[in-house]
């Protein structure tokens, strides 16, 4: 697995739901918290190319939505999922590009996604979390 975290702070990875592929980063609301690690698609999880996840699951403290990101060949994708079920594409980005979500967990803090590589099956994040 080639998921790297802080030495200092770790999220919370754990899997999420019955989707082993999905794991997920709780920020909490203080700041601090940093992840890197790669995602893969869905089609080569589920094929076992891969054994990285498909998507991370960015944990709030908002029951009403659940956000995510996940990897289509091109791209990063930033997802909402409303509680009802509606789905939002909130964004994609390239590499080498950032992505900010302003005011995460109404922390005042921002959360900022960056792809730092994209290549044939697999996209190369970070995620940090406040200063």
């Amino acid at each position: 697995n080639n998921n790297r975290q802080s030495p200092t702070r770790l999220p919370t990875m754990k899997p999420t739901g019955t989707a082993t592929g999905i794991v997920a980063f709780d920020s909490g609301t203080q700041g601090g918290q940093t992840w890197s690690g790669t995602i893969t698609t869905v089609d080569s999880y589920y094929d076992k190319s891969s054994d990285a996840p498909y998507a991370v699951e960015l944990v709030t403290n908002n029951r009403r939505s659940t956000w995510y990101l996940s990897f289509n060949d091109s791209s990063v994708t930033i997802t909402k999922v409303k509680r009802g079920g509606e789905v939002t594409n909130m964004g994609q980005i390239g590499k080498g590009k950032t992505a900010t979500i302003s005011n995460w967990n109404q922390s005042g803090l921002a959360l900022v996604v960056k792809v730092t590589e994209i290549a044939l099956g697999h996209a190369s994040i970070d995620i940090t979390f406040g200063p």
